[in-house]
């Protein structure tokens, strides 16, 4: 084998050679076509992840605002309870006993109502019997 055979050879080999490479190439640049195209829709979730988490901040100062509502209404109801127990106590303060001689009253009207009562029936038993 002559050197331009040799030559011939080695130049055969180094086509082949190049020929894998400019496959494998092609091959790594459909690959990086294709990662380029996940990245893009990666990019357009991305966009939309951002735009519901824009949303989702939004929902949240609503909730944040009807909650502070909520607080100060809270508060004043708070306020109202208070005065309205403090009002209670002073009533049953100042009207506590007054009550309890009316009930004291009404109870010893009652026992003489009965007793009065049975005299009458009584007194009206002599009458008619000596009317009789």
């Amino acid at each position: 084998m002559n050197n331009e055979e040799k030559i011939l050879g080695m130049l055969e080999t180094l086509t082949v050679d190049m020929n894998g490479m400019k496959a494998d190439m092609n091959g790594m640049k459909a690959d990086m076509n294709g990662m380029k195209a996940d990245m893009n829709g990666m990019k357009a979730d991305m966009a939309e992840v951002k735009d519901r988490l824009g949303n989702v901040e939004q929902s949240v100062d609503k909730i944040e605002k009807r909650l502070d509502n909520v607080e100060e209404h809270l508060a004043e109801t708070r306020v109202v309870v208070k005065k309205t127990h403090n009002s209670v106590v002073v009533i049953e303060n100042d009207h506590g006993d007054t009550l309890k001689y009316l009930r004291d009253g009404y109870t010893n009207i009652t026992k003489r109502l009965g007793s009065i009562e049975d005299k009458v029936t009584y007194h009206d038993k002599i009458l008619v019997g000596n009317v009789i």
